[in-house]
């Protein structure tokens, strides 16, 4: 599933989008990413999700079926629910 396929499911028509940076700091991203994403969790305020950007799974993780492999190059994500 893409960043895309996650708004049309939780019916998300304006997000607000923040990741998570290594110092774990959430910072707002001013336009959508091109992640893949791994994982969902959710709860009223927000979803959060493990993602990993698709070009990287792509050269990266492409001899790779397993999610563990892929972890070290994701990311965290948060998206507000309106």
């Amino acid at each position: 599933m893409n960043i895309h396929d996650l708004l049309r499911r939780y019916s998300i028509q304006t997000p607000v989008i923040y990741e998570k940076k290594r110092n774990g700091e959430w910072v707002k991203l001013e336009r959508l990413p091109a992640y893949t994403i791994l994982e969902v969790e959710t709860n009223d305020q927000t979803i959060e999700a493990v993602a990993i950007d698709a070009f990287k799974a792509i050269t990266v993780c492409r001899e790779s079926a397993s999610i563990e492999e892929a972890r070290p190059y994701a990311v965290r994500i948060q998206i507000e629910r309106p």
